[in-house]
Order: structure tokens, then C-alpha cells, then sequence
């Protein structure tokens, strides 16, 4: 099913698939469930990237 209304797919939905970065990702849960997770991957992601950053510019103060 495709919908955009957020209250029925939260009523609705036991699985969300979703398109990320060219992959289709299955998050099991209603649509709120859905949210929270993608929340906390993208917060997991930022402070990835963050670390990556603080790492590649502490490398090259050292050269």
C-alpha cells in the first residue's frame, strides 16, 4: 500500500519499506516507529560523520 496520510499508515502499517541511498530497508513497526528509527540512524550517521571529520583533521595537523 502507498499512502501519504501519516495517521492511517500509523494505524495501518506493521512494516515500512523505504528507500534509502538507493536500497529498499524494511523497518518493522507502524509509521511513528518508522520515524523514531530513521531519528536515530540519522543522528548515528551525523556523529559518524562528525568523528570522521575530527579524525581527518587531526591526521593532517600531524603531517
Amino acid at each position: 500500500m502507498v499512502s501519504h496520510d501519516r495517521d492511517f499508515l500509523d494505524c495501518v502499517a506493521t512494516t515500512i519499506w523505504a528507500l534509502n541511498n538507493e536500497t529498499i530497508v524494511s523497518y518493522p513497526g507502524n509509521y511513528q516507529g518508522y520515524i523514531a528509527q530513521r531519528q536515530t540512524e540519522q543522528q548515528r550517521d551525523e556523529k559518524q560523520y562528525q568523528q570522521y571529520r575530527d579524525e581527518k583533521r587531526r591526521l593532517k595537523k600531524s603531517c
